[in-house]
């Protein structure tokens, strides 16, 4: 592993506080230190991803009624949480 200066962490804290301030969901604050950001972040992903496996059979039917393949459907849909 790197070795990192105290002076690198602390930038890196001010930049992750920064971060959370722009971006994290309205009322996210974390239980004991901000960077549980990363945990919850990837388990949304992970819920997402599951999600996007329940709807693909959905997108593939109507893409197939809508005249596109359900290989095209499935695809774009894939690409968005790739």
């Amino acid at each position: 592993m790197t070795e990192y200066t105290d002076e690198d962490m602390a930038a890196v804290g001010r930049a992750l506080m920064q971060a959370i301030a722009q971006h994290a969901p309205p009322g996210w604050h974390p239980a004991d230190c901000p960077s549980e950001i990363v945990a919850d972040l990837a388990g949304q992903l992970t819920e997402a991803r599951e999600a996007l496996g329940l709807a693909l059979p959905i997108l593939e039917r109507f893409a197939e009624k809508a005249g596109g393949t359900a290989t095209e459907a499935r695809d774009k849909a894939r690409a968005v949480l790739a």
